[in-house]
């Protein structure tokens, strides 16, 4: 993957993160930059009084996650510290990956067998 930041995934995460912030707070929300872990990304959101979790969750793409960090502030208020969203990276070598290692791994080898033992 050349580069994670360009990745469509990527940009409608954000644009997702930034829909479910009030707009009078969007210039302070600080998105990190995105990370790659192997086929999913990360993208931490800090600093933000308010975001609408269930609009959030909503808009981002399939199978993706939201974890809060959120400290407890004395008796029962809890204010949310911090979002790590995970999303996949999905790509068609990936969602075609069955199909290639059925390729690979049983249609080659038949051919070789057959063309092996009828030349």
């Amino acid at each position: 993957m050349a580069d994670i930041r360009a990745h469509s995934q990527t940009l409608l995460v954000k644009e997702s993160i930034m829909a479910a912030v009030k707009p009078d707070e969007r210039g302070r929300v600080r998105l990190s930059e995105p990370l790659l872990r192997q086929t999913e990304g990360r993208i931490v959101v800090e600093n933000f009084d308010s975001l609408c979790v269930t609009r959030l969750i909503a808009t981002l793409p399939r199978r993706s996650r939201v974890f809060s960090r959120a400290p407890h502030r004395g008796g029962r208020e809890v204010v949310l510290s911090r979002l790590d969203v995970y999303y996949p990276l999905d790509d068609c070598v990936w969602r075609m990956r069955k199909l290639i290692m059925f390729v690979m791994w049983i249609v080659f080898p038949l051919v070789g067998a057959f063309v092996f033992l009828f030349t």
